[in-house]
């Protein structure tokens, strides 16, 4: 059996984008079709793709916003497949999971929404967020945190967090990690209770201004669901290939169903781990092949693997397979 991983977390600063570059370049056809984008879609995504080694301080800056991140993260999954003719098909693939962003990459790749659209939405998604955190009070005290922690206080981690009303499960990405988010003097009284109860763990600032997967985005659900209606973006046929949704790690045929779902956890715990393990019951102990877009869900899936003693996956990094390390 064999599962794509979309990538839903990205670090894009010189280094990363003068990589990506080099490839885009070798290709006169991409390199029209970024330009392409760039002037269609009046985004300016053409500087950081093509020369990013021009890029000033100010374009610096704006590549640390959401609305920035997301269409580059979703660009630069499409275009490693692009660039190394990576088909995905009913016939060589049996399942796909998104984490977080990497949903709507999903559907792009399943040709559910055109690419064009899709990084139109990324774009938009990335506003609204950004508009609704800059109107709330202290926006600037929002923090996102990765817990690192051992997996046998994994179960108590997740039930004090549920239980906590001012800081929020952002993601379960596995037994030994969780991300949270909230008001960084809530997260860091969190942080000495988990002390006072003798609970190892290592947080890690994400550095990022939005807190994702959060209540605090509730008001950008209708807004975002307007959008997609008044500018019918997606194809509403059946999946081509069945995807396992991060609302509630279940396997979904219906893309209107997984749109549903994808905006749902715009305020709602992404459950990677649930998605992992729902993957593992689809596989029935078959090998389990599964390729990763980004070296993120190499690194979660193999945790995942070690944790459960799984031996029947075979785990593939795409960007190192074709690019390096």
């Amino acid at each position: 059996m064999k599962a794509i991983i979309c990538p839903g977390q990205g670090v894009f600063n010189v280094k990363t984008l003068l990589r990506l570059s080099k490839h885009i370049k070798s290709s006169t056809y991409h390199t029209e079709f970024v330009r392409h984008v760039d002037n269609s879609l009046k985004l300016p995504i053409k500087k950081y793709l093509l020369t990013p080694d021009e890029l000033t301080p100010n374009d610096l800056n704006n590549l640390q916003k959401t609305s920035y991140q997301q269409p580059l993260l979703l660009l630069a999954s499409y275009l490693l497949l692009e660039l190394n003719n990576y088909k995905i098909t009913p016939g060589n693939t049996d399942f796909m999971v998104g984490h977080s962003m990497g949903e709507l990459t999903l559907l792009t790749l399943q040709k559910k929404i055109s690419i064009e659209g899709s990084i139109k939405l990324a774009y938009t998604r990335g506003v609204l967020m950004e508009s609704v955190v800059e109107k709330l009070e202290n926006p600037t005290e929002f923090k996102l945190y990765a817990l690192m922690i051992k997996p046998k206080d994994f179960r108590f981690i997740q039930d004090t967090l549920e239980l906590n009303p001012h800081v929020n499960i952002s993601n379960i990405n596995g037994f030994n990690q969780i991300v949270i988010s909230g008001r960084e003097s809530k997260c860091l009284q969190l942080f000495e209770q988990f002390k006072l109860d003798k609970i190892s763990f290592k947080p890690i600032d994400l550095k990022v201004s939005i807190p994702f997967h959060n209540p605090v985005l509730d008001p950008v659900i209708p807004k975002l669901s307007l959008y997609i209606t008044t500018h019918q973006l997606f194809d509403n046929s059946s999946l081509s290939i069945p995807s396992i949704s991060n609302l509630n790690g279940q396997v979904v045929k219906e893309t209107q169903t997984f749109v549903d779902n994808f905006i749902q956890t715009t305020n709602k715990t992404v459950n990677f781990l649930g998605c992992l393990e729902t993957l593992i019951k689809e596989s029935q102990d078959d090998q389990l092949e599964i390729h990763n877009i980004s070296a993120v869900s190499t690194n979660l899936v193999k945790s995942f693997a070690k944790q459960k003693g799984l031996k029947n996956i075979t785990n593939i990094d795409l960007e190192e397979h074709y690019w390096g390390t």
